[in-house]
């Protein structure tokens, strides 16, 4: 028990007014933290590079490349599976997008197939960046096979993003 300098029986932890009252609140709020161990700044920011190295400066969805003179050569870095839901902080988890794309890819108004074909909610998808994705139909895979998307990171999305987003 906190000690708050008073002479009641429970130490004044019923009584605001008192410190031992406000230590334990603290002590409390403190534990949901417990064991949270945050990743270093730089491992999120080589790992972006790393994405942006593998796809060479371009996005996997439509090729566009990074520094044309265009509000959509911005290239984001789009988790297959996040975090939150269980990701892995590895290159084949994440794809190289541009903000455009980042943005249909995350609100799941498309998605990548098994064979890697791209997958469109015609019914959402924005008809100009329909007519911007690679003209094969598929996703433009990374330089190296080991940084690849991963399979259960794309069937993570088809379910839990695009098809639920088709539902509502």
């Amino acid at each position: 028990m906190v000690d708050g300098g008073d002479d009641d029986s429970n130490g004044g932890i019923d009584d605001p007014g008192k410190p031992a009252y406000w230590l334990r609140g603290l002590e409390e709020a403190a534990v949901p933290f417990g064991g949270f161990e945050a990743e270093p700044l730089e491992s999120y920011t080589g790992l972006f590079q790393n994405v942006l190295r593998h796809y060479g400066h371009r996005c996997a969805l439509t090729g566009v490349e990074a520094g044309a003179e265009s509000a959509d050569s911005r290239l984001e870095v789009a988790p297959l599976r996040p975090r939150d839901a269980g990701g892995s902080l590895q290159v084949s988890n994440f794809l190289c997008l541009s903000t455009e794309a980042h943005q249909a890819f995350e609100a799941g108004h498309l998605t990548i197939g098994p064979g890697y074909e791209i997958i469109v909610d015609l019914s959402r998808l924005d008809p100009e960046l329909l007519t911007r994705l690679n003209p094969d139909g598929r996703l433009a895979l990374p330089s190296e096979p080991a940084a690849a998307p991963n399979p259960e990171g794309l069937a993570f999305h088809r379910s839990q993003v695009f098809l639920r987003a088709a539902a509502r």
